[in-house]
């Protein structure tokens, strides 16, 4: 847990790499962190299983939030972009 923790923390502060240098989002960075220790349990292992699907059903979604514009909602009747 102490090392999950760790790894999350230092990937919270450092860039993308590449041209844009961007910051990653928290669910890219949950996900890389799950697919990382998902790799530590044998493959037979159910736990380490989930943990990689879970991990990369996570860097999709934040994949999707970056493209995806946000949608404007509604907020008493104000339109809020």
């Amino acid at each position: 847990m102490y090392n999950a923790a760790g790894l999350y923390i230092r990937a919270m502060g450092k860039k993308k790499e590449g041209e844009d240098r961007e910051k990653s989002l928290p669910p890219e960075i949950l996900g890389q962190a799950m697919i990382s220790h998902g790799g530590e349990y044998a493959p037979e292992s159910a736990y380490g299983q989930g943990l990689l699907k879970l991990g990369s059903g996570m860097e999709r979604i934040s994949r999707l939030q970056e493209v995806r514009p946000p949608s404007p909602r509604l907020a008493r009747g104000v339109l809020i972009l």
